[in-house]
């Protein structure tokens, strides 16, 4: 099954590399704190109500396949100014781990999503949503989305996420994936942390999450540019 998924979505994501205004990327990161390889396809898509964005993750260990995540959002646009957009967000989230003691709940999420915003060279967008994980009442979440050219070469990017862990009590969870590469041609090389609290897949494996404890885990990573 997962084998044919992959076939389906490699097909899909050639097919749509024609499309323009369709930016899509993929990425191979060694994360040497937990000993996982990961790969993570990209895309995202403009059109005239909006944007799309999607990725997926595959974890793999010394044994195989152990973890897949992925994310989709669909902006709306409201309104459009040449100081930045205001959109209706909907997104979902979901994924699944091997080990039992790890849990990636399903999340629908919804509100409003402001993007194109610029501060320097760098554009941002910010979201504010509301956030239902299954078997948990609703909750919130705060969103930061940055992408910032440091030189013609350099690029640093990526994300922070604040929300509410309605599974664990309330407590404030985040988790940033800031991302710093060299670009060449359609290739990039780079290095990825991941930051994070209260975010269940960072324990190391047979450790328990320490809660309010911060945890980084570096990558290094290699990315095509279809």
């Amino acid at each position: 099954m997962r084998i044919a998924f992959l076939i389906i979505l490699a097909a899909t994501t050639l097919a749509l590399a024609e499309e323009k205004n369709l930016f899509l990327n993929a990425q191979l990161h060694r994360d040497f704190d937990r000993e996982i390889t990961t790969t993570t396809l990209e895309l995202f898509h403009m059109d005239k109500l909006g944007t799309t964005f999607f990725f997926t993750d595959f974890d793999f260990d010394e044994v195989g396949q152990h973890g897949s995540y992925f994310e989709v959002a669909r902006n709306f646009r409201v309104i459009r100014s040449s100081g930045g957009n205001l959109n209706l967000s909907v997104q979902y989230n979901d994924g699944t781990l091997d080990l039992p003691e790890k849990v990636i709940p399903g999340a629908f999420l919804y509100g409003l999503a402001f993007d194109n915003l610029h501060v320097g060279p760098a554009r941002l967008e910010f979201q504010t949503l509301a956030r239902k994980e299954f078997a948990a009442s609703l909750s919130w979440q705060l969103t930061l989305v940055w992408l910032a050219p440091l030189q013609p070469y350099l690029t640093f990017c990526g994300y922070v996420d604040v929300n509410g862990d309605q599974r664990h009590g309330g407590r404030t969870r985040v988790q940033s994936e800031p991302q710093l590469k060299f670009l060449w041609q359609q290739w990039a090389i780079g290095s990825e942390v991941e930051v994070s609290r209260n975010f269940l897949p960072a324990a190391l494996e047979g450790q328990r999450l320490k809660e309010n404890k911060w945890y980084a885990h570096p990558t290094i990573f290699l990315q095509y540019n279809f």
